[in-house]
């Protein structure tokens, strides 16, 4: 097998040589996980958000927290009280197509 930086010969000592490599990348692998991981779990304690913000707020780089957005807050506070009201709705895939229009 070869690769960009090096190769391995088809013999016993190059076979192990290919499986001492993916060991080792396997052995990052699974401790990039395991720290993104722990992050992660830091970063609930702390009550900080995951990820990008959702639609409706926005990051806050400073308390690294979100918050509602100063517009597009309300769009999402009017679309949950029309559909609290019942004259909207979700259509799904097993919706009838009475109900669709």
């Amino acid at each position: 097998m070869r690769f960009p930086t090096f190769w391995f010969e088809p013999t016993p000592q190059g076979l192990f040589m290919l499986q001492v490599a993916f060991g080792q990348s396997k052995y990052y692998s699974d401790n990039l996980k395991q720290n993104v991981e722990r992050g992660f779990r830091q970063k609930l304690r702390r009550g900080e958000w995951l990820t990008r913000a959702p639609f409706g707020y926005v990051n806050n780089y400073k308390t690294r927290n979100i918050e509602p957005h100063p517009v597009r807050s309300k769009v999402i506070v009017r679309a949950y009280k029309e559909y609290a009201k019942g004259t909207h709705f979700v259509p799904t895939k097993n919706m009838p197509k009475e109900h669709m229009d």
